[in-house]
């Protein structure tokens, strides 16, 4: 149900905006040229990399018992479900979270706005979205650590869609980043 009502608000507003508004850039999914496509796939796995390797260097510190409890409760011995949860995660929502924080909100915001601004306001939401989804799962002083990283994340992403005014290179990094924390629940649930 959560997932139905985020589909539904992340592609409905955005479109009823913009047939408000049709003078609006429209958000592009153009491919980058190779060289840059090139430089994507070298990134996502070098972001790959880094998550794994934090984390693999974080754990022994860092008191995972209510996420392990969240993720024992729901995909227990269901392999194949959370196999299905993770492709939802790696491509659908990366990509509707580009689509809405990027697209209709960078891409869009930086019309109005100064870049900085467009930035600032994105990263922001993009993070304040998560705090939802992340309570009650990690204690405060990481919920924190991490919230704060997700404002620079968004940032990030914001500045990779500006290179190319594209969404492609924020989804393959976001998509990236999501891979590797699914991996990270399949390794804690015995599936990998």
């Amino acid at each position: 149900l959560k997932a139905i009502c985020k589909i539904s608000v992340f592609i409905s507003f955005p479109v009823v905006w913009s047939m408000r508004f049709p003078h609006w850039p429209k958000v592009r999914w153009s491919l980058p040229n190779r060289h840059r496509v090139i430089k994507l796939i070298w990134l996502a796995l070098v972001e790959i990399g880094l998550i794994l390797g934090v984390l693999s260097i974080l754990l022994p510190f860092l008191d995972t018992s209510m996420i392990m409890g969240v993720l024992r409760d729901n995909f227990a011995n269901q392999p194949w479900v959370f196999a299905g949860v993770t492709l939802y995660i790696v491509i659908i929502n990366a990509g509707l979270e580009e689509w809405y924080f990027r697209g209709f909100g960078y891409l869009r915001l930086r019309h109005l706005l100064s870049k900085q601004w467009a930035i600032a306001i994105s990263a922001t939401l993009f993070s304040a979205y998560h705090v939802a989804l992340m309570a009650g799962l990690f204690p405060w002083p990481l919920y924190w650590t991490l919230v704060a990283g997700l404002v620079g994340v968004g940032a990030v992403f914001c500045w990779l869609d500006e290179q190319t005014g594209s969404l492609w290179p924020s989804f393959v990094v976001h998509a990236s980043a999501n891979l590797a924390m699914n991996l990270v629940a399949m390794h804690w649930l015995g599936f990998l």
